[in-house]
């Protein structure tokens, strides 16, 4: 009966503390704002291309490195600073502390001034994985995804890439809003689909295999015009270099390193490779094509940490 009694103890504890959190609910309000923008924009524009969906693909990434800052926050506001102010700090860390005495009007003043940074989209899907570490993998090649093109939308222009690299995009960002949405207690802090969301994910789950299937059929048709290819060992020393099922020929796969039960492990979730053409966006299509996604490295040496 304690047990039970403790549990939803606890579990009221994290409502009450959510409601006192204005660190959190705002950077989720402006967080959801920005990825609805973007959703809305590449559901207006769905053929478009270059600097026609960037504010699309922009506002997507945007979002959700507000909305993941959001739930660190809500956790100690502390992770999601990489340069925060000692009153600041001393506040947060103190015994006891409750959000509502954190100094927030202290720390926007801090942030306009440059004398506190947070931490990037890289920086908070680091520690989502730690905090999800059965989503290391997924986690990973969304961040890739979503990383690459914040940077060049931010500080360049967006190329004429295709319309289903921008359907990626959106489908990683709605993959993290929901998985912090069913882990948010708080329901200022959760990310509500559109009907036009879900049929978006609805549409992109029926093309995903005739993509795939359109992707190999096309590595395997340049690779009847190749001449002196050499089958070679899965695994090059580094663990990046794998032999492509397609052509065997050397490809690179691209994952993440995670610590698990004591042992160092590598979790593939996208493949490319430069002679038959043949890319892979995440592990399941990497399984479906034969590649093993998860590597065992050797056991892991604290010592390096």
């Amino acid at each position: 009966m304690s047990n039970d009694g403790e549990s939803s103890g606890s579990k009221n504890l994290g409502q009450l503390l959510g409601k006192f959190d204005p660190m959190a609910v705002d950077l989720a309000v402006a967080g959801n704002g920005l990825l609805r923008v973007g959703l809305d924009h590449m559901h207006e524009h769905k053929w478009g291309k270059g600097a026609w969906v960037q504010p699309a693909v922009a506002n997507m990434a945007i979002g959700i490195k507000l909305m993941c800052k959001s739930y660190l926050a809500a956790a100690n506001p502390l992770l999601i600073f990489n340069k925060v102010d000692a009153d600041i700090a001393w506040a947060v860390h103190k015994p006891g502390y409750r959000f509502d005495e954190i100094p927030y009007e202290r720390i926007h003043t801090l942030m306009e001034a440059g004398g506190s940074k947070t931490i990037g989209l890289s920086g908070c899907i680091e520690l989502l994985q730690t905090r999800f570490p059965k989503k290391v993998q997924s986690l990973g090649e969304w961040r890739r995804r979503l990383a690459s093109w914040r940077a060049i939308c931010v500080h360049f222009v967006m190329p004429d890439v295709e319309t289903r690299a921008v359907q990626r995009v959106a489908f990683a960002a709605l993959s993290i809003a929901q998985l912090l949405s069913e882990e948010s207690p708080d329901s200022l802090r959760k990310f509500w689909l559109t009907d036009e969301d879900k049929d978006f994910l609805t549409q992109f789950d029926k093309e995903k295999a005739a993509d795939l299937d359109a992707r190999v059929n096309a590595a395997k048709k340049k690779v009847k015009n190749m001449k002196g290819r050499v089958l070679i060992g899965l695994f090059a020393d580094d663990g990046r270099e794998l032999t492509c099922e397609i052509c065997g020929n050397d490809g690179i796969a691209y994952g993440e390193r995670s610590i698990e039960d004591g042992y160092e492990m590598l979790f593939l979730s996208e493949f490319k490779c430069d002679e038959c053409g043949l890319e892979l966006y995440d592990a399941n299509e990497m399984a479906q094509c034969g590649f093993e996604t998860v590597h065992e490295i050797g056991p892991h040496d604290p010592a390096y940490d």
